[in-house]
């Protein structure tokens, strides 16, 4: 399934015109610092890439591909794709599926079917879980990050193709990445400095399971010892990283602790099966709900690997 989705979706390290100066201090530095590190591969095409720092922002030039790409070749093949729905729950008769229930324009609305696939993201697929009688949401990963930077006058990485390097340590990856939490921090004690005088590492890691989702929504995360002692070691290490790459040590910050991926509200092998199917017949789930523990990185090609497993699944064994 990974070579499907690396083909299908043509990620790939991008050439040297894509590799700007603050990227390229990071690789070097961290290699110095005994890091392994390498172009982060990426979804982009380098082709139609201008570098402009934009990655997260919606690229403004359509350069990288995102999960619309495949819902416009659905949609090209007879797919019907309804707007601006919000499913509320799957409707079951005798303990299989037999619609699902959604509200547009304040109306509620079902949609007769035998076969979902849930997709909803680890939060929202946790609670129509729950409303359609699935003990879902008992546990959670988040895979926590801070960013930490610091003034290096003129790097203008701001303006580059963001995370386009990666270092991966024994419990966390580091990556560049422009944070704009870093900047305010340092132009309150620094007026004088602009956001292209930054440089900043994301620093990620895996996180224990202990949290939760209800029925409302209401999400509950807590930091255990061990999530607070490898962020530590994550930014430490970013801390070298970034003095070796000649940034100024004494101007050096971070910010808050955050979550980037939400997952495992409905983990394989306690929600679902292992072809991703729940307790209720002709309900699956296709997200990063289903992964039982935190990977500590980006998980979309795992996500994407998961979805191509089920697909053919679900066309040999069931449809």
């Amino acid at each position: 399934e990974y070579e499907t989705i690396e083909e299908l979706t043509g990620i790939h390290q991008m050439d040297d015109d894509h590799i700007g100066e603050g990227t390229q201090k990071f690789l070097d530095a961290a290699r110095e610092c005994g890091f392994d590190a390498i172009r982060m591969p990426k979804f982009i095409r380098d082709e139609d890439c201008k570098p402009c720092g934009k990655c997260s922002f919606g690229c403004p030039r359509d350069a990288k591909w995102s999960g619309k790409d495949f819902i416009d070749i659905a949609i090209e093949n007879g797919t019907e794709l309804i707007e601006n729905a919000e499913v509320q729950k799957i409707l079951t008769e005798h303990k299989k599926v037999s619609a699902v229930e959604y509200i547009q324009d304040g109306e509620t609305k079902t949609i007769k079917t035998d076969l979902v696939i849930l997709a909803a993201g680890a939060i929202d697929s946790a609670v129509i879980l729950q409303k359609t009688g699935i003990d879902a949401g008992n546990k959670l990963f988040f895979d926590p990050f801070v960013s930490v930077g610091g003034y290096l006058k003129d790097i203008n990485y701001n303006s580059e193709v963001q995370m386009n390097g990666l270092a991966v340590g024994k419990e966390y990856i580091l990556a560049p990445h422009f944070s704009s939490f870093i900047a305010k921090y340092i132009k309150e004690s620094n007026p004088e400095v602009e956001d292209k005088d930054i440089l900043s590492i994301m620093v990620k890691v895996e996180d224990d399971m202990v949290g939760s989702v209800d029925i409302d929504g209401n999400v509950k995360k807590f930091n255990t010892i061990d999530d607070i002692r490898r962020l530590a070691q994550g930014a430490a290490a970013a801390g070298s990283v970034l003095e070796k790459a000649g940034v100024d040590p004494t101007t050096m910050t971070s910010t808050v602790f955050r979550g980037a991926h939400p997952g495992g509200t409905a983990a394989i092998g306690e929600v679902v099966d292992k072809n991703l199917k729940t307790q209720i017949d002709g309900l699956y789930v296709g997200d990063a709900s289903v992964i039982p523990v935190s990977p500590g990185k980006p998980p979309i090609l795992l996500i994407l690997a998961l979805a191509e497993r089920l697909a053919n699944h679900l066309i040999d064994e069931v449809i």
